[in-house]
């Protein structure tokens, strides 16, 4: 039983959301440090696509003024009442979002379902994405930029697979015509 002091659906979509994600990978993170960024991460990229889309702004905002959180601050957790929270929030599905969008959805379901594998969260990184974790944040900095970002930030996992435009190849007439 959940307690929502609000009426909304959105509300109660987002707690039972919350706590189905954390339940399915429980088993999983059961026992090694899964950084709370990467759970938090996880976490939203199963929400409604309405909440993650405001999250791009603040991250944003943070990288221009060079105030994004390094790779060992992100795992304290900031107040969720607190400004910088919405930065750290920002952040942490930022980096799983731009993960999915580089190495795909199903290397970051890897990643986060092997992690109790490995000693380390950032062996486990290198392990499965290939590269060093110290590379991941510069990374998702320089592609929050990028015109695939907003697309990626609301991403949603429960709707029809995206297409993706791919060249169409003009017709050659057989034979071929002369051309100049």
């Amino acid at each position: 039983v959940y307690d929502l002091t609000s009426s909304r659906v959105g509300a109660a979509r987002e707690v039972v959301v919350d706590e189905l994600v954390l339940e399915a990978y429980a088993s999983f993170w059961r026992g090694r440090l899964v950084p709370q960024w990467f759970r938090v991460g996880i976490q939203k990229l199963y929400a409604d696509p309405n909440t993650k889309i405001p999250l791009l702004s603040p991250a944003l905002v943070a990288a221009r003024a060079n105030q994004l959180y390094p790779l060992d601050e992100l795992d304290t957790v900031p107040s969720v009442e607190a400004r910088e929270y919405e930065v750290w929030e920002a952040q942490s599905y930022g980096m799983v979002i731009f993960m999915a969008d580089r190495f795909g959805i199903d290397t970051v379901t890897e990643l986060a379902t092997t992690a109790n594998t490995y000693e380390t969260f950032a062996e486990a990184y290198q392990g499965v994405m290939g590269e060093d974790i110290a590379a991941l944040i510069p990374s998702w900095e320089v592609w929050i930029f990028n015109d695939r970002a907003p697309a990626a930030y609301s991403v949603d996992l429960y709707g029809p697979p995206t297409l993706t435009p791919t060249n169409i190849p003009t017709e050659t007439p057989i034979p071929p015509s002369r051309t100049p």
